[in-house]
């Protein structure tokens, strides 16, 4: 019998790569989870009140959405360690001819200044509706549909604002991008 089967298993160097394997799977595990701060759950306590006080009104309201949409952008990957993980683990983009679009794509801010523009303007009407549909104390049904048509248009122009800003947004790799 060879000198290698005669050693335990727990002086062979595969018995020591499974144990810190795991013992670094683990501590990574834990410091990921527990990257929920009090500031994070004080924001999300926060944004699910006023969530909860918007959707008592018969219309959903501007600051329904946005507290929607900030409570949806609270991750644990904005948190700088998960940040970090998820721009170092992420696959790159595709590309069509040139495989250096996958990583770097220079945005045309022509495109999207318009595009930002138009959200920006459609918020603002968006708020000058809801805000007539509140003084009416949201009583009166024609006021109320404007303020909801108002506000569906601005929500589809930003989610379009937002898919056309995604494309222009290069991918991920081993290396941090903006």
């Amino acid at each position: 019998m060879s000198k290698h089967h005669s050693q335990s298993f727990f002086r062979t160097e595969d018995f020591w790569a499974i144990s810190l394997g795991g013992f670094l799977l683990l501590t990574a595990l834990a410091l990921y989870f527990s990257l929920v701060t009090r500031d994070v759950a004080q924001k999300i306590t926060s944004l699910s009140a006023a969530i909860e006080r918007e959707s008592t009104k018969p219309v959903k309201t501007v600051a329904w959405y946005e507290a929607t949409a900030e409570l949806a952008k609270l991750k644990l990957s904005q948190q700088p360690a998960g940040y970090f993980l998820k721009t170092l683990t992420a696959l790159p983009n595709r590309w069509s001819s040139d495989p250096l679009e996958a990583i770097h794509k220079p945005a045309i801010e022509g495109d999207l200044g318009a595009a930002a523009n138009t959200v920006s303007l459609a918020r603002e009407q968006a708020l000058i509706d809801e805000q007539a549909a509140r003084s009416a104390g949201f009583e009166l049904d024609v006021l109320n549909q404007a303020a909801q048509t108002a506000i569906d248009a601005w929500q589809r122009q930003l989610t379009a604002y937002e898919k056309s800003e995604s494309k222009l947004k290069a991918g991920n790799f081993w290396l941090c991008h903006n």
